[in-house]
């Protein structure tokens, strides 16, 4: 049986196996404080949108909010009615699709600044969202085997494969995020799809929201959220729920702010402290 030579030999094995270690996944190092800016009680909440400035919000029965990014309520609509999880922000006006007691699907547009309905058409709510990510030509893919291609006109350029369904694949720069459904987060390299990092979460990603160099995302039965640094994916902050309280939609980014949709209330969280309002 080897033994090893001596104390300074056991001790150089130790280390070699913590680097190899550390080498497979970051260390986690919380390096960003996420502050808790503002609330505001709403339940049953359906679509959650903003158009870079203002925080817009429909719940069930048939109520719009617009809340200003530092909280301050700006106007309620009740339209009644089902509402439909897509609402799309334009230029001055919102778009919400509901559904009356016939089922006939109804699209209106309120006026951004008011909320007073401007327009009323039948109308489809529209195509669900896919896991296609493109900058122009190639196109990256996401697969449900867990396959990440990037495609061009002339053939395939690169294959990164994960151990489960692709959820979202988000272009960031010069790489690639990919959410799978094997509880991880992958950094690929927009060039040759090259592993830049990955993270494994608590669980299934439910939800998640792209920041300025951050991504936060929560995972089922996950009472809060984690802030992974885009650069080495790092855990670089986290948000914990009170009680049983979950995420129930994606957040919505505001240059430093997350608002975020639970299912008791609408938050802001800041990574760089709060305003007033």
């Amino acid at each position: 049986m080897l033994r090893p030579r001596n104390r300074q030999t056991t001790l150089l094995i130790a280390v070699l196996l913590l680097a190899g270690s550390a080498f497979a996944q970051h260390k986690s190092s919380a390096e960003v404080t996420v502050t808790k800016c503002w609330q505001f009680p709403v339940e049953n909440v359906v679509a959650l949108t903003t158009n870079g400035q203002d925080v817009f919000a429909a719940a069930e029965g048939g109520r719009v909010f617009a809340w200003s990014s530092k909280g301050e309520k700006l106007w309620q609509t009740d339209l009644g009615g089902e509402i439909l999880p897509q609402m799309n922000v334009g230029r001055g006006s919102i778009t919400v699709t509901s559904r009356g007691a016939s089922g006939a699907l109804v699209v209106r547009q309120l006026s951004m600044a008011t909320g007073v309905p401007m327009g009323v058409n039948d109308g489809d709510p529209g195509a669900s969202q896919s896991t296609t990510a493109s900058t122009g030509d190639p196109v990256v893919l996401g697969s449900d085997s867990g396959v990440v291609a990037s495609l061009s006109a002339s053939g395939p350029i690169w294959r990164f494969k994960t151990g489960g369904a692709i959820t979202a694949v988000i272009p960031v720069g010069d790489e690639f995020v990919v959410i799978s459904r094997d509880n991880f987060v992958y950094s690929l390299n927009a060039k040759n799809g090259g592993l830049q990092w990955k993270r494994r979460m608590q669980g299934r990603i439910a939800h998640y929201g792209l920041g300025k160099g951050y991504l936060l995302v929560s995972s089922m039965d996950q009472h809060g959220a984690s802030l992974i640094d885009l650069t080495s994916g790092r855990l670089a902050g986290q948000i914990v729920l009170d009680g049983d309280d979950q995420f129930v939609l994606d957040p919505v980014v505001i240059g430093e702010s997350f608002v975020t949709a639970t299912d008791h209330a609408i938050a802001g969280y800041s990574l760089t402290g709060c305003g007033t309002k």
